[in-house]
């Protein structure tokens, strides 16, 4: 019985198919090349399994991180409403589900919405598409008096100040796959006949 070798080494066993690829990978060089030098197909068994595994360890990294950043937050005696901060993480991770985006992408979303926000009328460039949904998210509910614009504010630009100083450039997403992981997509219902008495 002949064994195929992994198409990149050419050492070890190509005991996995790599679907971007179509060909066989071994584990290793599967996982060292994974969404780094191998565009990963979004349905690929080993791309989402291994997504997965790292957006729990992003989600336990971030949690400790917001702890930490909440004691010195409440030591310096600044004074942000942490509802807010937690409603924006939660809104934040249901967009990503739909809509991709890096750290980046999010901090200058968190920006944008704390500019549109603020009394002082900014004239600035074309707002970036994940800024312009958490503006039309959170305008409907300040203008019905659900939130208190002044907090969405502060908690917005106390968040993107923050996540300047935790985005790491080895991981492009390090906050939005904590976020993913902290906050998963609802279960999807099953659809089916409805049957009623």
């Amino acid at each position: 019985m002949s064994t195929t070798r992994c198409q990149l080494c050419g050492k070890r066993t190509g005991d996995r198919r790599c679907p971007a690829l179509d060909q066989r990978l071994c584990s290793q060089c599967c996982g060292a090349h994974r969404g780094r030098f191998i565009r990963c197909r979004p349905d690929c068994t080993y791309y989402l399994a291994a997504e997965e595994r790292l957006r729990a360890r992003r989600a336990r990294e971030l949690v400790q991180a917001w702890a930490a950043w909440r004691r010195e937050l409440d030591a310096a005696g600044r004074e942000i409403t942490w509802s807010y901060v937690e409603a924006l993480a939660e809104a934040l991770a249901a967009i990503l589900h739909r809509e991709p985006a890096d750290d980046a992408d999010v901090q200058a979303a968190l920006v944008y919405l704390a500019q549109s926000l603020s009394p002082v009328v900014m004239v600035g460039t074309a707002p970036p598409p994940l800024g312009r949904i958490l503006v039309d998210l959170f305008s409907p509910l300040r203008q019905k008096g659900r939130v208190d614009g002044d907090k969405l504010r502060g908690a917005a630009q106390a968040v993107a100040d923050w996540l300047g100083c935790y985005r790491s450039p080895e991981d492009e997403k390090r906050f939005v796959r904590g976020l993913l992981g902290a906050f998963p997509p609802p279960a999807e219902e099953e659809q089916g006949l409805i049957v009623r008495p």
